[in-house]
């Protein structure tokens, strides 16, 4: 069903309501992380995560998710529903 929760999400930072900071600490990251990240940014309102890699060397690594979509989703009201052609919008 929509709209459904289907599960939670642990954020490990979130920088003034406005970044999510995913850090991880291994020698090699693995290509899950940016993944994850995206995720994150997908299943929220943030818009910039960064994931921080203390590696062997430290590193970090942006990733930018644009929620238009669910800006419009959140300003439409109960009394004007989207047309069936607007995919959900």
């Amino acid at each position: 069903c929509k709209n459904e929760d289907v599960g939670t999400q642990q954020l490990d930072i979130v920088v003034d309501d406005k970044i999510i900071l995913e850090v991880k600490a291994t020698l090699v990251l693995h290509q899950s992380a940016m993944r994850q990240l995206t995720s994150y940014l997908k299943g929220t309102e943030f818009e910039v995560g960064l994931v921080l890699h203390f590696g062997e060397e430290a590193k970090f690594y942006r990733r930018i998710w644009s929620n238009e979509t669910k800006r419009n989703i959140r300003s439409l009201s109960a009394s004007n529903p989207p047309h069936p052609w607007q995919n959900g919008v």
